[in-house]
């Protein structure tokens, strides 16, 4: 369901793209919470500072307010890297006109992703003037998850059966001067506006996604943890017999972190792929 009244959407889900909710396994869920962050990739780990504050003489608590700020900052540096959108936003960019992609039905490809719905395509001037509007029926949204689309401009004969003919019925004298007038041009820039909307419906987050955002999480909060680890070394010495002892200081968590980078490089991976953001595409 789109989050914009006068919107169409995808066909299917955002992730699995195309999926109707049929499936029994639900795949989405809400934004991993602190605590959910130390049960998966915190656990064990005692999240206070190693070294006593200087003038309290108690050790830091890093609290669940400050990982739930961890967390929502993660999501940023993950929508970064990924090169997509995670929490639903509306966007309006500029399409240029080409004519050899509107013989194509149309063709665009929208710049950012994961697309969930379009709001509206029309012909807007540089000073903001809406010269023609698309109905949004004839925006086919099927490759949307792909951040493709066209248009469609065509309907069934008003009372007839036999469509295998492919006749296009444009709706309206309107449409039709917009159409031919399209034909006698090659290429404008900034001739179309498209709005429509990014990011995932209702907040609910892939668990591959809240997955990758853990592990951010925990990298971050490691990260400031470990500094407070001093590096000592002990000896002692009886009649004789001595013995050292050292500790890892810093270094403390390091095997822990590679083993979240190691995987944290494998889901983005895998996510470039799934989202499309491993090539960025354009038209030329």
């Amino acid at each position: 369901m789109a989050i914009f009244t006068d919107s169409k959407s995808t066909l299917g889900a955002v992730y699995p793209a195309g999926e109707n909710g049929a499936s029994p396994w639900d795949r989405l869920e809400p934004l991993i919470s602190p605590d959910q962050v130390k049960a998966d990739h915190l656990w064990g780990i005692p999240l206070v500072s190693a070294t006593a504050h200087p003038l309290t003489g108690m050790v830091d608590v890093y609290t669940d307010e400050m990982i739930k700020r961890r967390i929502e900052a993660s999501l940023s540096e993950i929508e970064e890297e990924l090169h997509i959108r995670i929490m639903p936003v509306q966007i309006k960019e500029k399409q240029p006109f080409s004519y050899e992609d509107f013989k194509q039905f149309g063709f665009f490809r929208l710049r950012q992703r994961p697309c969930s719905s379009v709001q509206s395509l029309a012909i807007v001037s540089s000073d903001g003037t809406v010269f023609y509007t698309l109905p949004l029926e004839w925006i086919e949204t099927g490759y949307l998850y792909q951040g493709q689309i066209n248009i469609l401009p065509l309907s069934p004969v008003a009372g007839s059966s036999d469509v295998s003919g492919g006749s296009a019925i444009i709706s309206g004298p309107a449409a039709s001067v917009f159409l031919m007038a399209l034909s006698a041009a090659r290429n404008i820039p900034a001739y179309w506006t498209v709005t429509y909307t990014i990011g995932f419906e209702d907040g609910k987050i892939p668990r591959i996604v809240n997955e990758l955002i853990g592990i951010q999480t925990a990298m971050n909060i490691l990260s400031v943890i470990a500094p407070t680890y001093q590096k000592t070394s002990t000896s002692l010495g009886i009649d004789g017999m001595s013995q050292s002892v050292g500790t890892p200081g810093p270094n403390l968590f390091q095997g822990r972190m590679k083993e979240l980078q190691d995987k944290k490089n494998l889901i983005k991976k895998q996510l470039k792929v799934a989202f499309g953001s491993s090539i960025i595409a354009g038209v030329i």
